[in-house]
């Protein structure tokens, strides 16, 4: 509960955040949100939720052109699909709802890695309290900030 509280307090500040009249006219790399129309495709823009947002909407890549570097840069991105391909089938293969699925996703990754390395420390006999030290650690909150899978890909390696 304790990850959930945190991921929920720092994703609503993050959100609450972002001006929309003050965005960074840096272009992203895949084109889908150029002119994000909201606060969480401004979220989805910031780091690699872009080319999951791009594999949720296109598992297959028939459409690499979406990605500013072409084939290129769209087979790079998609050495990664995990995230991707979860966000297609939690969105159902709709565009709409890819960048709030995106962001649920971090958060469950987020969460998961809490309760993984909790579980771990109390195996050992460590408290599990100190999980939450390793959710403050900048890599566990980037995960939030920039809706990527590393937290998630943690948890599975804990777990596991």
């Amino acid at each position: 509960m304790l990850a959930l509280a945190l991921a929920g307090l720092f994703v609503a500040s993050n959100v609450a955040g972002i001006d929309m009249h003050d965005l960074d006219p840096g272009l992203p790399y895949v084109r889908l949100y150029d002119q994000p129309s909201n606060r969480l495709e401004v979220i989805v823009n910031q780091g690699d939720g872009q080319a999951f947002a791009a594999l949720a909407q296109d598992p297959s890549l028939q459409r690499p052109a979406v990605f500013r570097g072409g084939e290129a840069e769209a087979a790079y991105r998609a050495q990664r699909p995990m995230l991707g391909w979860l966000t297609w089938a939690f969105s159902l293969g709709q565009p709409g709802p890819v960048p709030l699925v995106l962001l649920a996703l971090s958060v469950a990754g987020f969460v998961g890695l809490g309760a993984a390395v909790a579980w771990d420390l109390q195996r050992r006999g460590v408290s599990p309290l100190w999980a939450f030290v390793v959710l403050l650690l900048p890599g566990a909150l980037v995960t939030l900030d920039w809706t990527g899978p590393d937290a998630l890909a943690t948890a599975l390696a804990v777990g596991g």
